[in-house]
C-alpha cells in the first residue's frame, strides 16, 4: 500500500482490496508459525531445587527471620514507654513475637555440630563477616523454606 501512496488514482476499493491481502498474508504466516512450534516438541524444563540453591534458601530464610526481628524490635522500643493501653498492646505483642522468632534461630556453633543439613549451612558460612551477625535458622525453618520454594517452583 505504500506503493501507491502518491498515486491519485488509487480509489478507495483498491486500498480495501490491499488491506484484506495483507491481513490474508499475515494471518497465512502466523499459522506457519504456530504449527511449527507444536506444544509437545518444545516441553518446558523441569526447575528444581540443587544443591547449592540449597544452602542459599537458608540464608535468606534467616535474612527473612532477621528482618522480621528488626521490624518487632522496633515496635517494641517505640511502645516500651507508652502509657497508652494501646502502647501496651503493641508492646506485648511485639514481645510475644519476638519470642516465638527467637525459637526459630539457632547459634552458628549448634547448628554445625547438630544440624541434620550441613551443606546447607555452607551459603551463610560464607557470607559471614568477622561480627558472625547473620542469623541462622533452625532445621525446622529451613524445612519449611524449602516447601515454600518448592511450592513455588510447580
Amino acid at each position: 500500500m505504500l506503493l501507491f501512496k502518491d498515486c491519485i488514482c488509487v480509489s478507495h476499493a483498491h486500498y480495501h482490496v490491499c488491506s484484506h491481502l495483507t491481513n490474508s498474508v499475515k494471518q497465512f504466516l502466523l499459522q506457519e508459525n504456530v504449527e511449527s512450534f507444536k506444544a509437545g516438541e518444545h516441553a518446558l524444563p523441569t526447575r528444581s531445587v540443587t544443591k547449592a540453591s540449597k544452602a542459599r534458601i537458608k540464608y535468606v530464610g534467616g535474612y527473612c527471620v532477621h528482618s522480621v526481628l528488626q521490624k518487632f524490635n522496633t515496635i517494641r522500643r517505640a511502645s516500651l514507654y507508652s502509657t497508652s493501653a494501646n502502647g501496651q498492646l503493641n508492646y506485648e505483642n511485639a514481645e510475644q513475637t519476638i519470642a516465638i522468632l527467637n525459637r526459630l534461630t539457632e547459634r552458628e556453633e549448634v547448628l554445625k555440630a547438630t544440624s541434620k543439613e550441613p551443606d546447607s549451612l555452607l551459603d551463610t558460612e560464607q557470607r559471614q563477616y568477622q561480627s558472625r551477625g547473620l542469623i541462622n535458622i533452625t532445621d525446622g525453618m529451613y524445612h519449611f523454606f524449602c516447601q515454600v520454594c518448592d511450592m513455588c517452583l510447580q
